[in-house]
């Protein structure tokens, strides 16, 4: 019961830290952090470092911390906000394999900070009930195998610098995804959605050495800034939709040649086309025009055009919609479907 306030000091606690009595009202117990260097169970694993109980309250503050793990319970009266710095998760619970768990009635919040993950083994990120909601995320460890137990949305930038998150089969939400060398992207089976972009003007990046699997998922981007970049390098994607749903944005894709494996949507109101004439576009399956104002955009008079030849699998332009075909060759190995649409 009662207050610590950290005022700026360095705290560091090597084993466990429990706030709260575990029953009762909001609040009873706090640990405020303001501006201190926190270090709470750093690289424990007998059990979770950070355990906040119903009547207990973790206040982040803006310091840097460095945490094991974080076990936030089932009630709404344990609360738990991160740090507007950087929380370096670097343990777990090692008789569940959890980094981070939220219970489904636990007031869990990101502090617009970013949570790194320097854990090097596998491990779990949960909410048992809802989306697990972080700012930025890092995975940045050669042995970190991070997975999702649950819905995961990132309102900032993800960055995979080394080291494995796998999105499993749940709805997975990012800013912007960078997936350095030596990290590594194993995708959703469901939709991987990508809603901004980080400060190099990427929407998704791949660099050399790094590595995105698809697991049949889907690559959803809804960016509404033109001319933001959808940069892969050696990827296979297996389905691709952009849907800015902005008539006057744009996707431009670069680098290495666009390999989609199934499916390219564009939806209404929303564009993609090539960065410089060097890009080439393959689609195994159908591409989808999929109504007024989509636009793929090959050979665009005043900038942005492509002489390569682009390969489809077959393709359905929509009434209201546009194929701007590259300067190059277009192969199609099924069926041209043009509904009402446009062809030049």
């Amino acid at each position: 019961l009662g207050k610590i306030v950290c005022g700026g000091n360095t705290v560091e606690v090597t084993g466990r830290t429990d706030i709260g009595p575990a029953s009762g009202s909001a609040d009873q117990a706090t640990l405020q952090c303001d501006a201190s260097a926190m270090f709470l169970g750093s690289g424990r694993t007998g059990s979770f470092a950070l355990v906040v109980n119903q009547g207990g309250t973790f206040t982040g503050g803006s310091g840097n911390h460095t945490i094991g793990s974080i076990d936030v319970k089932n009630n709404s009266n344990a609360k738990c906000t991160l740090t507007s710095g950087v929380t370096t998760l670097d343990g777990e619970s090692a008789s569940d394999n959890y980094n981070l768990f939220v219970a489904a009635n636990g007031t869990f919040a990101h502090g617009s900070g970013t949570v790194t993950v320097t854990f090097n083994g596998i491990s779990f990120f949960e909410k048992t009930s809802g989306t697990l909601t972080l700012n930025n995320l890092i995975i940045n460890h050669a042995s970190a195998d991070i997975s999702t137990n649950s819905n995961l949305t990132c309102a900032g930038d993800v960055t995979l610098t080394a080291g494995k998150l796998n999105g499993r089969d749940d709805a997975i939400s990012f800013g912007s995804l960078t997936i350095a060398s030596g990290g590594t992207y194993q995708a959703t089976s469901g939709t991987t959605t990508i809603t901004s972009f980080n400060s190099s003007n990427d929407i998704f990046r791949t660099e050399s050495g790094g590595t995105f699997t698809h697991n049949n998922g889907t690559v959803k981007v809804t960016t509404n800034n033109s001319g933001k970049y959808f940069r892969p390098t050696n990827v296979t994607f297996y389905n691709v939709q952009i849907s800015n749903n902005d008539a006057g944005a744009y996707v431009r894709w670069r680098g290495t040649p666009c390999t989609i494996s199934n499916d390219l949507t564009i939806d209404a109101n929303s564009k993609f086309k090539p960065h410089s004439e060097t890009q080439v576009l393959n689609v195994t399956g159908e591409v989808i025009l999929s109504g007024t104002n989509s636009f793929l955009d090959g050979n665009d008079p005043n900038n942005d055009a492509s002489t390569q030849d682009w390969s489809f699998g077959s393709l359905t332009i929509n009434s209201g919609a546009t194929y701007r075909a590259t300067s190059g060759t277009t192969i199609m190995k099924g069926a041209l479907r043009n509904v009402g649409g446009t062809i030049s």
